[in-house]
């Protein structure tokens, strides 16, 4: 069975929190050079439709930033494979890499920390985006059996 594009990417986000801690936005965002328009696409759609098909709701701010990231795939989608998050070796006009006020890449790492947590709460997983909760993802532990180790 194929796993959806927002439980790639959300399970790569959580293994990371669960490893090393806090994702750091400067260096976890260049795993995402290798992505395509068509995976973001994937990405928002399956939110959206959880967001419409359940009792779990999105925040209007976060639908906000879809439509914008959507309206920008749409708009620039053209210039780069990627254009959400493109390897910064590409030289692309100012207007495919602003939206509004903010960068792309910004508008993407503030989405995407959004859906981590909203995909966490939709699937009951306790991880916030901390170093405290490193190890709490290892479900092969039994705390009754660690009480008596």
């Amino acid at each position: 069975m194929t796993k959806s594009a927002m439980t790639v990417i959300c399970s790569e986000m959580n293994d990371y929190i669960n490893t090393h801690g806090q994702i750091p936005r400067s260096s976890f965002i260049k795993q995402w050079h290798d992505l395509d328009n068509d995976f973001w696409i994937d990405v928002f759609l399956e939110a959206l439709e959880i967001d419409n098909n359940t009792v779990y709701d999105l925040s209007n701010s976060v639908k906000q930033d879809i439509k914008r990231l959507f309206n920008h795939i749409q708009t620039c989608g053209q210039l780069h494979h990627n254009i959400l998050n493109p390897d910064l070796n590409v030289r692309l006009p100012r207007a495919a890499t602003q939206i509004e006020s903010w960068t792309v890449k910004s508008v993407l790492w503030r989405t995407m920390m959004r859906l981590r947590e909203y995909y966490c709460w939709v699937n009951k997983i306790d991880l916030p985006n901390e170093d405290s909760s490193i190890g709490k993802l290892d479900s092969k532990r039994n705390p009754f059996d660690e009480m008596f180790a």
